[in-house]
């Protein structure tokens, strides 16, 4: 009897989301047709891909099956069968897990920018064993050690994607802390953003300002205040901190008690687990961190952002890149703010007023070039029309004069270009990484140099020697800058770099404008910061010193002066710093990656490789031919009163792993009849339908003409009906203007 009358608790208590089955229909999406969808199976994993992206999908499933058994160790969770989805459409690379039609996506095409730490590896091994951690996580579902079944674990019964939504109460800077933890950790040596100057420092900026983010800001994510990946930052510092003082066994036993303790929140699992409540966690944290700032601090004898001369825009929450001089007074950059437009502005040193010059959705490596002060070349991203999320990249020219903009390819899925006055080079997006390529006049693509095991992230010709380029590239997590020439490109990018650091990545090349030097930004020691090379000594000289970050620099037209990105507080300002305010530090020669141990990093076995010859013995099969997904990943009872008679029953619901069709069949009872009402939608091509049945009791009061006393009739209430969802996108870059249509 203590079991059912515990079993009626939970189903009163779930009542309220009866329409969840409904919700599944609501998360159906359309994809790109034509892209004929295959899977592999391995012990643990489901990996649903494309057709032509074998190599990719093998080389995800060794990945995930590599690390599966450290991150289920670090959570506690455990995964069967679990769908990984890998998109080669979408160039805004991004990674998820999602607890509702429990899975995992993954956009292949390659990160650009900054984001995240070059040094982990390439694009997959960046992304795969982070969302990896959300996985296992979300997946905690079996009772306590010497406990009791819960609540969640009776939900788990009967939907278990509504029980790992438990898993979701606590603040989402826990959940990416914990994960970035993990990247940072058990990744590679010095990989994963934990280990990235330009990721912490954001946290140290705000840290040591007089406006100090508190618990809440921590953990919570931001919406409407800089910078947007709080929680990821932040989240991570706390979750460092916590592992170092209790073991790395602290979140595994947290997540438990709170899985199965979810009424009491967070908070308590930590005040179970450690003997604090959060908030004298937090105090403690902070005091560490505080002397950890201070060790820091110390090692920066000398600071080029008091020197700086920083620029302040109109705006607010202000996010800058990739300044440069259009003329001797006036600098071009690219600003997103709270309160203006996303694109780019200018601004006259002389009169000191910003205007904005072309509102664009930028590509986020902000590889942008001006030539001759006139045409700026740059890349932005375009929403598909039809398919919601869908964004590809372009190469466009910006007439500075006239404010025309000309797109140089069209759906190319290209970035990163640069120009000598008469070709244009750039980088186009295959699989997870990329091609240096350069754009005919007739818009077609032809291919420079191509990469098995590395990625290129940017090239610059050299305004000086128009057939001079510096390229840096990513080769199993070094990111080294080469300086080649055009007709020996590929030839060149199979040889030693020029420059490579031991602990650090090369980003943003620039050419000085008469001297043969090269500008360039490295995350060397403590922080980001610029550093340039002569190529006629071999000098290499550090320029800036920051506290926080230093970078995107660019020479003015003598040369005398740089214009640059530097990190205060919680935003990202123009600075302007003359050259005898430089640091001119020499790097050291111990700094830099050479000889055979340069060779056995930049060769450095791939992430997985060791299980690889195991992997590739599972069989790729059609995803079409599976029709697993019918059997009901939901159940859940359903209640109506009508005319003051109880219509219980229960509905019935799934949805596939690529979310393209979904059913919910709705069961009930009243006057010993059955009623029901059935929705079924299909997104497998677009627009795709929605058809939906439905056999309802309908109740209206008559009065009898006999007696004049009213009693209550039951008709029944059929129905068919069939839509077309259609929806379009006019844009969807910097604004959205779209149509929707549902005949």
């Amino acid at each position: 009897m203590k079991f059912q009358r515990f079993l009626v608790f939970t189903f009163l208590l779930i009542l309220p989301v009866s329409g969840f089955g409904q919700f599944y229909n609501s998360l159906t999406v359309n994809r790109p047709a034509g892209l004929n969808w295959n899977q592999i199976k391995t012990e643990h994993f489901r990996i649903i891909f494309p057709e032509g992206e074998d190599s990719l999908a093998y080389r995800s499933a060794a990945i995930l099956e590599s690390q599966y058994a450290e991150t289920s160790e670090l959570t506690g969770g455990r995964l069967t069968n679990f769908p990984v989805i890998l998109n080669n459409y979408n160039d805004l690379s991004n990674g998820f897990v999602n607890s509702f039609n429990f899975r995992s996506e993954i956009d292949l095409s390659p990160f650009k920018g900054k984001g995240m730490n070059p040094q982990t590896g390439d694009w997959l091994e960046t992304v795969l064993p982070h969302e990896l951690v959300h996985a296992t996580h979300f997946n905690i579902q079996i009772p306590m050690e010497g406990k009791k079944v819960s609540l969640p674990n009776l939900v788990s019964l009967f939907s278990p994607d509504l029980a790992r939504s438990f898993h979701g109460f606590p603040p989402v800077g826990l959940h990416e802390g914990l994960a970035v933890y993990y990247e940072t950790e058990s990744v590679a040596p010095v990989g994963g953003r934990g280990n990235y100057p330009v990721f912490n420092n954001r946290f140290n900026a705000n840290f040591n300002s007089s406006d100090r983010w508190s618990m809440g800001q921590t953990l919570i994510s931001s919406d409407y205040a800089q910078p947007y990946n709080r929680h990821y930052i932040s989240g991570y510092s706390f979750v460092d901190w916590l592992h170092n003082q209790y073991g790395d066994e602290i979140s595994r036993k947290a997540i438990r008690y709170h899985y199965h303790n979810f009424f009491l929140g967070y908070g308590f699992a930590l005040r179970q687990k450690t003997g604090k409540w959060p908030g004298q966690l937090y105090a403690l944290y902070e005091e560490d961190h505080k002397e950890a700032e201070k060790d820091r601090l110390r090692e920066i004898s000398y600071n080029t952002t008091e020197k700086s001369k920083i620029i302040d825009t109109p705006y607010r929450g202000e996010e800058i890149h990739a300044p440069k001089w259009i003329s001797d007074g006036e600098v071009l950059f690219y600003g997103s703010y709270y309160n203006g437009r996303v694109g780019f502005y200018s601004y006259n040193v002389e009169t000191k007023n910003f205007d904005l010059i072309k509102e664009v959705f930028g590509v986020g490596d902000y590889n942008y070039e001006i030539e001759k002060g006139k045409k700026l070349y740059f890349s932005s991203y375009k929403r598909d029309p039809l398919y919601a999320g869908v964004y590809n990249a372009d190469v466009r020219t910006l007439d500075l004069t006239t404010g025309r903009v000309a797109s140089l390819t069209q759906k190319k899925r290209m970035y990163a270009p640069t120009s000598n006055g008469e070709r244009v080079f750039g980088i186009k997006t295959k699989g997870s990484g990329g091609n240096i390529v350069e754009i005919m006049q007739n818009g077609d693509i032809q291919t420079l140099s191509s990469f098995k095991d590395g990625v290129p992230v940017s090239l610059r010709f050299n305004p000086n020697n128009s057939d001079q380029l510096a390229v840096i590239v990513n080769r199993r997590g070094v990111q080294a800058l080469w300086v080649t020439n055009v007709n020996t490109l590929q030839d060149d990018l199979n040889k030693t770099p020029d420059i490579a650091f031991k602990d650090a990545s090369i980003f943003d090349p620039e050419w000085h404008p008469v001297d043969d030097k090269l500008m360039f930004s490295a995350d060397l020691d403590q922080a980001m910061n610029v550093y340039e090379f002569d190529l006629e000594t071999g000098a290499l000289v550090q320029l800036t010193s920051s506290l926080f970050n230093a970078f995107e620099a660019s020479y003015s037209p003598n040369g005398d002066q740089i214009t640059y990105v530097v990190q205060t507080k919680d935003e990202r300002k123009l600075a302007l710093l003359d050259r005898d305010d430089f640091w001119s530090k020499p790097v050291p020669r111990s700094a830099l990656l050479t000889g055979e141990q340069l060779r056995s990093e930049m060769n450095r076995p791939l992430l997985g490789s060791e299980i690889m010859d195991q992997v590739n013995e599972y069989e790729k099969t059609s995803y079409r031919s599976s029709i697993g997904w019918l059997k009901p990943r939901t159940i859940l009872p359903a209640y109506k009163e009508k005319a003051g008679t109880a219509q219980v029953g229960a509905a019935i619901t799934s949805i596939d792993p690529l979310s393209s069709q979904a059913y919910t069949i709705e069961l009930t009872g009243i006057q010993n009849r059955l009623w029901y009402d059935v929705t079924y939608t299909n997104k497998r091509f677009y627009p795709g339908f929605e058809l939906s049945f439905y056999s309802d009791p309908e109740f209206f009061a008559v009065q009898d003409p006999g007696t004049g006393n009213p009693f209550s009739i039951m008709r029944q209430d059929r129905g068919i009906s069939l839509s077309l969802p259609f929806e379009y996108t006019f844009r969807g870059d910097t604004r959205y203007t779209g149509i929707t249509f549902e005949p």
